[in-house]
């Protein structure tokens, strides 16, 4: 029988330390709940790190996280809670609190300095993210942000593209446009 490798015995201590820091946590901060939804069994949800990201033009670093709910039905766990809670503080860094059946990848980014590990520690389960963490191909924040709808990008875009269409056209003297055809003069 092989030895737990360092990072594997690191690791459990890290959940094992978690595990009593967010019960402890939990006991102090009457924002929180210690009781697990729907009675005393540990919610059937684990978080998941998809992958780090560093963007070298702000210094931050992008996480992206999943989970999955091994249960068939979907799991209410409030976010800052005992069992679903970031640790160091602050205990909410967007993470959801209605969790569907089955795993979910890509479901929200938390930025932070890289200056320490960041633990979600969700239902039974704990994921981390540090600076050598796996890193993403790509930066997982979206380019417009979080806060503004899906429609505002591509129809800016749709915008500048009537722009530059009228500036060509005028630049040009084309006639744009969209008359219809005399249908009177094609019958005679």
């Amino acid at each position: 029988m092989r030895a737990l490798p360092r990072a594997a015995a690191a690791g459990a201590l890290v959940v094992a330390a978690l595990t009593i820091v967010g019960t402890s946590a939990a006991s102090a901060d009457s924002g929180r709940s210690s009781t697990p939804p729907g009675g005393s069994s540990t919610p059937p949800v684990t978080p998941i790190l998809e992958c780090v990201f560093h963007d070298t033009k702000t210094g931050q670093y992008n996480s992206l996280w999943g989970y999955n709910n091994t249960s068939t039905s979907t799991q209410s766990i409030a976010a800052g809670s005992t069992y679903n809670f970031f640790y160091p503080s602050p205990y909410t860094r967007g993470q959801p609190g209605s969790f569907a059946a089955g795993r979910h990848d890509n479901v929200f980014t938390v930025t932070w300095d890289g200056s320490s590990t960041i633990y979600w520690g969700l239902g039974s389960g704990v994921a981390y993210a540090s600076t050598t963490s796996p890193a993403c191909r790509t930066n997982p924040v979206p380019i417009t942000g979080t806060d503004l709808p899906w429609w505002v990008l591509p129809l800016a875009f749709l915008g500048l593209a009537m722009i530059g269409i009228t500036f060509c056209a005028r630049r040009y003297g084309l006639d744009l446009t969209l008359s219809r055809s005399s249908a009177s003069s094609h019958r005679d």
